[in-house]
């Protein structure tokens, strides 16, 4: 396993090159996740390279790895058409002007952040802050202003620090309730820019397309971050490369959307919802409320919503929702992934005829 360090935080992480891009590295470092960078970029950008940009840079990347986003290709460009290795290109100008300067959002997005790394909701967090990659979650560069922020959402009741005999342990730390219900209200941030994309405060569960209505998209793939590997990234890249024009997180959320206004937007404009419906899906709040609008369409409006199955029973989905459950669903424990693709392509052309 090729070893070496992290360009951006200095952490352990592996690193790969290709014979054929010699000037690429590939680096997944366990902090910033996986992304890769042009040794041929950081020469001619140098001034960008900056041990202070680089720390910004290793947060964002740390917050998309949080978020269960994809890779990044660090360009000198923002293109999410042109995939390098299956990785979007963004521009390292666009990496920066992500990270968050004012207070609010930092911290909004630092929340979010910490809600992402306790496996269970009250579980005692320990970050070593002399690490830069325990840093990276907080936005902050210096161990001693880490202390300061964590006292502050202390302060706020947003955390709780760990009591021993010697005091309180400022590197070990529980959520409390009242963090977990600000996360809620939260933004999911992604770093690929759509440069056409417009906001969109219309309500989906009011909106009836009409045979005048501009529909941007096909599909509108409503699913729960812990599926992106198994079962989602490969259905987009198959329905992409079949033509289906697709509604996707990874794509189409720019830096700073509101995520509720952007699932509104994608939900207007997509002919179909393409819903994946597993344990993690029934969990979460957000994939729910996209249901919700697809549902809505649907009443009032014919047959928008195309449910997989994955890794799910009838029994479990029934129990979730009998409506969802008496609709004809594909299931990944019956087809292949490449089936499937075939199967949605067949319903989307057939609703053209």
């Amino acid at each position: 396993m090729p070893e070496g360090k992290c360009y951006f935080c200095d952490s352990e992480c592996e690193v790969y090159t290709d014979p054929l891009r010699h000037l690429v590295m590939d680096y997944r470092c366990q902090c910033c996740g996986p992304y890769l960078l042009n040794d041929f970029l950081v020469s001619q950008y140098s001034s960008y390279f900056t041990a202070e940009n680089n720390f910004k840079i290793a947060c964002i990347l740390c917050e998309r790895r949080l978020n269960g986003l994809s890779g990044i290709a660090i360009s000198n460009k923002t293109d999410k058409d042109e995939m390098v290795y299956t990785y979007p290109q963004v521009s390292v100008e666009d990496v920066l002007a992500a990270f968050p300067t004012k207070a609010r959002d930092l911290l909004n997005r630092t929340l979010l952040n910490l809600s992402k790394l306790p496996k269970r909701p009250f579980e005692l967090i320990r970050l070593n802050l002399s690490v830069t990659g325990n840093r990276l979650p907080l936005f902050t560069a210096e161990t001693q202003e880490c202390h300061a922020l964590l006292t502050e959402l202390a302060d706020q009741g947003f955390i709780k620090f760990n009591r021993v005999k010697a005091g309180l342990q400022l590197d070990v730390f529980s959520l409390t309730s009242k963090l977990w219900e600000e996360v809620e209200q939260s933004q999911v941030i992604d770093i690929v820019a759509d440069t056409n994309h417009q906001d969109s405060t219309q309500d989906p569960a009011n909106h009836e397309p009409s045979v005048g209505d501009e529909m941007l998209y096909d599909l509108f793939i409503s699913h729960a971050t812990e599926d992106k590997d198994s079962i989602v990234r490969p259905l987009v890249k198959g329905l992409s490369e079949l033509g289906l024009r697709i509604w996707y997180d990874e794509f189409e959320l720019k830096i700073g959307d509101s995520l509720r206004q952007s699932i509104d937007h994608g939900l207007a404009k997509s002919r179909y919802g393409l819903v994946v419906l597993s344990r993690a899906f029934f969990s979460k709040n957000w994939p729910q409320y996209e249901l919700d609008g697809l549902v809505n369409r649907q009443m009032t409006g014919g047959k928008v919503i195309l449910p997989i199955w994955h890794e799910i029973t009838r029994k479990e989905v029934s129990s979730y929702s009998p409506s969802l459950a008496d609709k004809v669903a594909l299931e990944t424990n019956k087809s292949s992934i490449e089936n499937i693709i075939k199967e949605i392509k067949r319903v989307v052309e057939n609703s053209n005829d």
